[in-house]
C-alpha cells in the first residue's frame, strides 16, 4: 500500500478547519492506492423505501368496512393480521353510546380505543372520525362494538405492514 499526498491545498485547508483534532499529527491528508468501496444498502438510498405519506396511499389493497352495530360485536372483516391503517368514521343518534374497537383472541377482548359523542350535529348524530394504525397479531380479529342502541361504523382499511413489520407496498408499486 502506497500513501500518496492529496495535493489540493484548498481541500486540505477545508479539512484542517473542519476537523482540527484530526490534524494534530502534523500530516496532511493522503490517499491510498487501495480502493475501499462504501456501499449503502439502506432502503432510502436504494430507492426501495417510500416516504410515509406515499406508503399509506389508497390502492387496490385498500378495503372498506361498513357496519351498523347494535350493542353487539361485529368483526371488522377486511382487517388482516399485521399493521392496518384505519381511516374510520362513526355516527350515532344515541346520546349515551360509546363505540369501541377491540382485539379478540377467541376468548378475551382487549380494548384499543373508545369513541364517545364529541361533535353533535344539528340532526343529533355524532360524527367522529379518526385515522390510526392498529396492530392485529396472528390469531386475533378486530371488532367494532357499542354500548348504545346503535353505532354506525365506516372504515377504509389498508394493510401497510405484515405481522413482522415488513412493509406492504401499494398494489402495483415496484421500486426498481
Amino acid at each position: 500500500m502506497v500513501n500518496i499526498p492529496f495535493v489540493s491545498e484548498e481541500f486540505q485547508r477545508s479539512f484542517r478547519n473542519q476537523f482540527p483534532s484530526q490534524t494534530q499529527t502534523g500530516r496532511d491528508l493522503h490517499v491510498s492506492d487501495i480502493v475501499i468501496p462504501v456501499v449503502d444498502f439502506t432502503p432510502t438510498t436504494s430507492g426501495a423505501s417510500l416516504p410515509q405519506d406515499l406508503r399509506f396511499a389508497r390502492n387496490p389493497n385498500t378495503k372498506n368496512f361498513e357496519s351498523t352495530s347494535s350493542a353487539t360485536r361485529t368483526t371488522v372483516s377486511n382487517a388482516s393480521p399485521g399493521f392496518n391503517l384505519l381511516d374510520i368514521k362513526l355516527s350515532t343518534s344515541d346520546s349515551t353510546a360509546v363505540g369501541y374497537l377491540e382485539l379478540f383472541d377467541g376468548t378475551s377482548t382487549y380494548n384499543i380505543i373508545s369513541y364517545v359523542r364529541s361533535i353533535i350535529l344539528t340532526s343529533g348524530n355524532l360524527l367522529s372520525s379518526d385515522k390510526l394504525i392498529v396492530y392485529i397479531p396472528t390469531g386475533y380479529s378486530l371488532l367494532a362494538s357499542t354500548t348504545g342502541t346503535s353505532f354506525n361504523y365506516f372504515a377504509v382499511i389498508t394493510l401497510v405492514a405484515d405481522v413482522d413489520g415488513n412493509q406492504i407496498l401499494p398494489f402495483g408499486y415496484d421500486p426498481q
